[in-house]
Formats: C-alpha cells, sequence, structure tokens
C-alpha cells in the first residue's frame, strides 16, 4: 500500500478569485491554511494513506498545533505548496511537518510547522499510528 516517502512533496494549485479577499487582492491567512491543509491530505494520499485509510480504522489524524510566518501576500495564480521535513515521533503518535507555501511570483510566502497526532474516533484519546504507517518513518 505505501511507497517510499519523498524528501519534499509539492502540490502545485491555481488559486482564483474565489480563493481571496477582494479588498486586499490576496488570499486571507484563514484561506491559506485550508490549502495548506488540503496539501497535506494530497501529500498522505501519495504516500498511500488517504484520510479513508484513517477512518476505516476508528482514526483521524487531528492538528494538534501549527506554527506559520507569513513573508509575503498570496494572489491568484500557479502556487505551490510543499510538505518536507515529515517525522514521526518517538513514541508514535505525532506526525510533524514543514510546509512552504510559495506564491504565484515563486516566492515562500508562508512557512508552517505543523504537528498533528493520531486520535481514536471513539475514545477522543491519542494513539498510536497503524505499524505500516510507522513504518515509513522508521529506519
Amino acid at each position: 500500500m505505501a511507497t517510499a516517502l519523498p524528501e519534499i512533496f509539492e502540490k502545485v494549485y491555481i488559486v482564483t478569485e474565489a480563493d481571496t479577499v477582494k479588498i486586499y487582492d490576496h488570499v486571507h491567512h484563514a484561506q491559506s491554511f485550508y490549502m495548506l491543509e488540503r496539501a497535506r491530505l494530497d501529500y498522505l494520499e501519495s504516500i498511500g494513506f488517504p484520510d479513508k485509510y484513517f477512518f476505516e480504522r476508528d482514526l483521524l489524524l487531528v492538528i494538534y498545533s501549527i506554527s506559520a510566518t507569513y513573508k509575503r501576500e498570496i494572489k491568484k495564480g500557479q502556487v505551490k505548496i510543499t510538505c518536507q521535513d515529515v517525522k514521526l515521533s518517538e513514541d508514535r503518535r505525532s506526525l510533524y511537518m514543514t510546509q512552504i507555501f510559495y506564491n504565484q511570483r515563486g516566492k515562500e510566502a508562508i512557512v508552517a510547522s505543523v504537528h498533528s497526532m493520531c486520535m481514536h474516533a471513539k475514545r477522543r484519546r491519542a494513539v498510536r499510528f497503524p505499524e505500516e504507517f510507522s513504518a515509513l518513518f522508521i529506519g
């Protein structure tokens, strides 16, 4: 099911007028978080672990914390989001990654550090990631 992990996963998106706030003529920070989330989901799917994989096991991948530095505006046009430096914690309950959002001019616009956790859907408690997922990140 799973494939080898890429050092850097890249996803290209088209920002449309619907993605921007008219008065600012750029992407609102809340919308940029949504786009970062889309890229994370695309990354997981690309390595063989779409949301469906977790749902079928009564698991949820939830954001524990996210920190973002905004460097430049993101306007309409082709943009790119990367997922990189992806690491699993020693206890196998947390996943860490860096995401970089490049604007329509190819410049770094947002750098985000994301900490997500695996949570049991019914018990609402953090649990270890499944072994086949963890195996991608261990040795």
